[in-house]
């Protein structure tokens, strides 16, 4: 399935409205959330589909599904999990776990469906070190200041 621009933006708005619902829902601040998982890779562009909505919220005192907006939603507070997994970007006005926290994520859970995915943002992230070193190469003293 190919998702359009117009298709993805859609979409991420049909998540925020669903996160807000399901915030005020459980009286917790969505402005404290952070979107993992599948959701976290559609964001970033990784994936085209979008099943559930998976997020943490240290307002949250343990696990719990909702279904808002035909989405459902799977929410935690997050005080657990591993190496980077915690970390997170904003994109597009939404915080969202970083490719390096997908990656120590998905490693921890390390089910089988899991495995395409790891080799997916294992090659993301080495394609993005190689343009980091190369762009520090091209633009050299500038872009470290001196």
């Amino acid at each position: 399935m190919n998702t359009t621009n117009s298709d993805r933006k859609k979409t991420e708005n049909q998540i925020r409205a669903a996160g807000k619902d399901f915030s005020r829902a459980h009286g917790i601040d969505p402005k404290k959330s952070v979107l993992i998982g599948g959701a976290a890779m559609y964001v970033h562009g990784l994936r085209d589909d979008i099943n559930d909505v998976d997020f943490l919220n240290p307002d949250l005192p343990d696990f719990t599904k909702s279904v808002h907006r035909g989405f459902e939603l799977d929410a935690g507070p997050g005080s657990h999990m591993p190496g980077r997994a915690g970390e997170s970007v904003k994109i597009r006005g939404m915080q969202v776990q970083s490719l390096p926290g997908l990656l120590d994520f998905y490693q921890s859970l390390n089910r089988p469906k899991d495995q395409p995915r790891i080799a997916r943002l294992k090659e993301v992230l080495k394609q993005a070190s190689v343009l980091d070193s190369d762009m520090l190469h091209f633009f050299g003293d500038e872009l470290l200041g001196r």
